[in-house]
């Protein structure tokens, strides 16, 4: 391999380990729980918890999206914010628990530490505003 492609794959990795090293990222925590089905599993249980716990974790990076950026909080609903950093979250941890109820029902509860990077839902956040401009300009 040429000494100059050695250089250039080199100076590639650096800058993407410094970019990633100053990204401005949040810790969020949510918990959610589920009360199962007679007919539901456990994995099910576990599924429904984990996603009630993401959907607590996207509200809270929302309000703070939506604090920080002045854009995205004044033209984009609760709802289109909270979409869009669903798509920028990345679990960190994730603990589960299983109870039973005195009624004999499965209670799957999980507590979820998640991370936000808030720059990259703020450039999300407002190409999703710049599409919605672009249909309201059309319709």
């Amino acid at each position: 391999m040429p000494v100059i492609r050695k250089i250039v794959i080199l100076s590639a990795l650096i800058l993407s380990f410094t970019l990633t090293a100053y990204a401005e990222t949040e810790e969020f925590v949510g918990k959610g729980e589920y009360f199962a089905e007679p007919t539901d599993s456990i994995q099910k249980a576990n599924d429904m918890a984990l996603q009630e716990a993401v959907r607590r974790v996207s509200e809270q990076a929302a309000v703070a999206l939506k604090s920080r950026s002045e854009i995205v909080s004044n033209e984009l609903t609760n709802d289109e914010v909270a979409m869009v950093t669903v798509s920028v979250i990345r679990i960190k941890d994730r603990k589960f628990n299983i109870d039973i109820t005195p009624n004999g029902v499965i209670k799957s509860t999980v507590t979820v530490i998640a991370e936000v990077d808030t720059d990259e839902a703020e450039d999300a956040a407002k190409k999703l505003l710049e599409e919605k401009v672009r249909n309201n300009e059309r319709g």
